[in-house]
């Protein structure tokens, strides 16, 4: 037998139904059906190169998620472009164009190959995969329908090319270390350069390094300490102890330096979550209720300032923030919620409101004299809030659902990572996914990335929520088979 069962949890009372389980999903390494392909049939060697492929497709995967095929168009360049980069977005990028569907070749036989854990995997994920269905079908009243099937193939590809990953992962915790190891790697070329070329890796309000901008790479510093320290967690000897911890400052240097408020404190507050999480886990009940009640007291002096500055919201987020706008965000917001209010059911297309065209850009519909209708365009392409984001896209009701599937699948990674062994490698991995996908509903406030295109945050979260749910389902039909057992 050469199949690691992390994934399915504590097993050790059961391993003959696992086994059972894993040769009928495909993911029992000796004794996958291959389906009659000459290649798969010629045995260990053709297990390994779907591994290697396998390999290759989660890597690419990583890359562009993280670095991105314009790294060296955006070393350097400035932070905002304006109607150039409007220009830029509309027709797309060849490179990128290329880059995805080279993805999509490779995922290919990688699905054939584990082919019944893609089936479990759209079995888990029945929900999500309709959420993105619908995006693709927004075509249909799309204002701009070239452009939604465009970028809403895009969704689609990453989407199954995550199937793809998931479907071949067999090993919990040499994933988590992929993750931890790539990401480590992105925040040290970014310091590297901003070392060696500091005029072209910061920008005016912040280090971007190979990004796009100062925001994004602060997205990715916050994702790599928070990865960065579950893993550490999950580590087996005191050298990657070290490491791990070497990994950590790195990526808390590079975090830092990006300026980034939202990803800094969304870091601190991801951490803190984590620790209460890791309290509760550890010493059980008691700590719940004293959470609880720090909750309940908090929540009791907030009503008490609301009723002292007798609810008036604009003072108090001025007196905590020192901007009741946002930086300007509140004309953009009542812009985007008058839109909205016009198209509430389905949305005005999927990639179809912003980035449309200089001619179609919709502040052209503003009045001068405004800051939003005054400003260059192309500068703005998103509402700076998901929730509001979404809706311009496919629709409220749509919406509503998507941010469902994400709070499911954040819930179904809690209960594996509650349910793990403590001595386990996989429960750590596990936190990480509640995290990384709890992280996407405080940072979605300020930044438009659930289920947005082209998004660090969106693709990452796609990706996890597809494989928190089938590992959730793989945990539960285990603990069923082996009831059937003991029977």
């Amino acid at each position: 037998m050469c199949v690691n069962t992390r994934s399915l949890g504590p097993v050790s009372s059961t391993q003959p139904s696992l086994d059972g389980y894993l040769r009928e999903t495909g993911n029992y390494v000796t004794s996958v059906d291959f389906g009659g392909s000459a290649a798969y049939q010629s045995g260990r060697l053709g297990v390994d190169r779907i591994e290697r492929l396998h390999r290759v497709v989660l890597l690419s995967f990583l890359f562009y998620v993280f670095v991105g095929t314009q790294f060296a168009a955006n070393f350097g360049s400035a932070e905002f472009s304006g109607t150039a980069a409007l220009a830029e977005r509309l027709e797309g990028d060849p490179l990128n164009r290329i880059f995805v569907l080279a993805l999509f070749g490779m995922s290919v036989p990688v699905v054939w190959h584990f082919r019944q854990a893609t089936l479990e995997c759209v079995r888990a994920n029945k929900v999500l995969l309709g959420v993105v269905g619908f995006c693709a079908l927004s075509v249909l009243w799309s204002n701009f329908p070239d452009l939604t099937l465009r970028r809403s193939f895009q969704l689609l590809v990453f989407t199954f090319t995550s199937i793809a990953i998931v479907a071949g992962t067999r090993n919990i915790r040499d994933l988590h270390g992929t993750l931890f190891h790539f990401l480590t790697a992105v925040s040290a070329v970014n310091l590297l350069i901003a070392l060696v070329v500091p005029a072209s890796a910061f920008s005016d309000i912040g280090l971007k390094g190979i990004h796009s901008s100062k925001n994004m790479a602060g997205e990715i510093g916050m994702i790599a300490i928070v990865v960065g320290v579950t893993w550490v967690f999950g580590a087996q000897n005191r050298r990657a102890v070290v490491w791990g911890i070497a990994a950590i400052v790195l990526s808390t240097i590079f975090l830092a330096l990006t300026l980034s408020k939202t990803s800094i404190v969304l870091a601190i507050v991801a951490l803190l979550v984590g620790a209460v999480f890791y309290c509760v886990k550890r010493q059980g009940a008691w700590v719940a209720v004293v959470i609880l009640t720090l909750c309940s007291t908090t929540a009791s002096v907030a009503v008490g300032v609301l009723l002292w500055m007798d609810f008036d919201y604009m003072a108090i987020i001025q007196a905590v923030f020192g901007d009741a706008s946002f930086s300007g965000r509140d004309e953009l917001w009542a812009f985007a919620r008058d839109a909205i209010s016009k198209r509430p059911w389905l949305g005005y297309g999927y990639g179809a409101f912003w980035d449309v065209g200089e001619a179609n850009d919709p502040l052209n519909r503003l009045d001068q004299g405004t800051w939003l209708g005054n400003v260059e365009k192309g500068v703005i392409n998103q509402a700076h809030n998901g929730y509001l984001e979404l809706p311009l896209h496919i629709g409220v009701p749509a919406t509503i659902m998507a941010v469902l599937v994400v709070a499911g699948a954040m819930v179904n990674a809690a209960r594996l990572a509650m349910r793990s062994s403590p001595v386990s490698a996989d429960g750590p991995f596990y936190a990480a996914l509640v995290l990384c996908l709890f992280l996407n509903f405080p940072h979605n406030f300020t930044e438009a990335t659930l289920f947005i295109r082209s998004t660090t945050l969106c693709q990452l979260c796609i990706y996890m929520a597809l494989l928190a749910n089938t590992l959730a389902l793989r945990a539960s039909e285990a603990a069923t088979s082996a009831g059937r057992v003991a029977r």
